[in-house]
């Protein structure tokens, strides 16, 4: 699952605060949640193709399917267990599910 968001202008060190010390433990507490990685944008741009809109992205390994821990999360969102910031613009949250198609690859060593 990738999640693409930014911080309110001005609140940018709460929007990171919040998201390192409350969201992602919050998140990889629910079943179905194995892991999560943050990147940030690079200033470095790909010529000709257009750019993220959003600054950051939360990629999160989902066990199995993705079902559960997606229901989980939807849940734990309805209920008030998930203590979301207003430090998220909430205008520029996009979220993505993926389901995996082929086998990892590596580089040989």
């Amino acid at each position: 699952m990738m999640v693409f968001s930014d911080p309110v202008p001005g609140r940018e060190a709460e929007y990171e605060e919040w998201y390192e010390e409350t969201h992602l433990p919050e998140l990889l507490a629910l079943p179905g949640f194995l892991a999560a990685h943050r990147w940030k944008r690079s200033d470095a741009a790909f010529p000709g193709f257009a750019g993220c809109p959003q600054g950051n992205v939360a990629i999160y390994e989902l066990d199995g399917d993705g079902e559960k821990g997606i229901a989980a999360m939807m849940e734990a969102a309805g209920s008030g267990a998930l203590h979301m910031s207003e430090a998220l613009d909430l205008g520029s949250l996009a979220m993505w599910r993926f389901d995996q198609n082929g086998a990892r690859q590596v580089a040989p060593s």
